[in-house]
């Protein structure tokens, strides 16, 4: 992994397997990100890796932005289906921002830590 400052993110093309690490945090956020590419030498086109943006198939009506709370409020136990194509753009950014790229080896041992769950769950049947 290498730590780049934003400006020198910003000049980065995508897609690039990164988490921010805002100024004064103790370590990097968590959350996985892909930065696609950057608009306007300011901000980027971005994709979290997680959980946040799903659709309810069994309750179509509900949106994008509704169905946590949804989840929430009416303590709804159908199907959750993950989108990881819901791209946003990052917008909340502090100049003195640091972000955590990972390199190809990175990136490999991810997807060997991926590939261990997915052949767990296609043997298992969840």
């Amino acid at each position: 992994m290498k730590v780049l400052t934003r400006e020198e993110f910003l000049l980065l093309k995508g897609p690039v397997l990164y988490s921010k690490w805002q100024k004064n945090w103790a370590e990097p956020d968590q959350a996985l990100e892909i930065k696609y590419h950057t608009v306007a030498d300011v901000d980027w086109v971005s994709q979290g890796i997680n959980p946040f943006w799903v659709t309810l198939p069994e309750k179509p009506e509900v949106s994008h932005h509704d169905a946590w709370m949804f989840i929430d409020e009416t303590d709804y136990k159908g199907p959750i289906k993950i989108d990881l194509d819901f791209a946003g753009r990052d917008g909340l950014f502090d100049p003195d921002d640091r972000y955590i790229v990972l390199e190809l080896d990175d990136i490999g041992e991810v997807l060997r830590k991926v590939n261990e769950c997915y052949n767990h769950a296609a043997q298992s049947g969840n």
